[in-house]
C-alpha cells in the first residue's frame, strides 16, 4: 500500500514543519501565539493535548515529481516515518485546536478547499483578531 500512495504522492509531510509549544496559561502567552499566526504560512495546533506550531515550508530536496531526492541519505525523521501516518489525505487531521490566519498553510489539491477549510474552522477559533472563542458545541 505504502508504494501505491507514493505514486500518487503530493509530499505534504516534506512541506512543513511542526515544533512543540509549552501550553499557553497567560494573556501573554495567546498574545504570543497570535503574533506567530501573524507570519504568513504559520499555524498553530493542539493534537491530544499537546500544543504545536507549524511552519509552511518546502523541503529543499523534494524534486518535482515530489520524490525525495537524497532518498538514500535522507535525515532519520523521514526514515522513521511510516506509510500509515501518511498526510496524503491531507485536511485537519483531527486535531484538538487548529488555530490560523490565512490560506497559506493549507496545500493547494483538488481534494480541499482552504478558504471552505478556514470558514469551518473560524467559528471555533478567532484568535488572529484577539479573541479566543471556544469551540462550538456538537451537540
Amino acid at each position: 500500500m505504502g508504494s501505491l500512495l507514493c505514486e500518487h504522492c503530493l509530499a505534504a509531510c516534506c512541506r512543513y514543519i511542526a515544533l512543540p509549544l509549552d501550553k499557553p496559561t497567560t494573556v501573554r502567552d495567546f498574545d504570543d501565539i497570535r503574533w506567530y499566526l501573524m507570519h504568513q504560512g504559520i499555524s498553530v495546533f493542539v493534537e491530544e493535548g499537546d500544543w504545536y506550531v507549524q511552519f509552511q515550508t518546502r523541503c529543499k530536496n523534494l524534486g518535482m515529481d515530489n520524490r525525495c531526492e537524497i532518498y538514500d541519505s535522507r535525515p532519520q525523521i523521514c526514515r522513521t516515518y511510516e506509510p500509515g501516518e501518511c498526510d496524503y489525505a491531507g485536511g485537519t487531521y483531527g486535531y484538538d485546536n487548529l488555530f490560523v490566519c490565512d490560506a497559506s498553510v493549507f496545500p493547494t489539491t483538488i481534494r480541499i478547499n482552504p478558504h471552505l477549510t478556514i470558514i469551518g474552522r473560524r467559528t471555533q477559533v478567532d484568535i488572529c483578531s484577539g479573541t479566543i472563542v471556544a469551540a462550538p458545541s456538537r451537540a
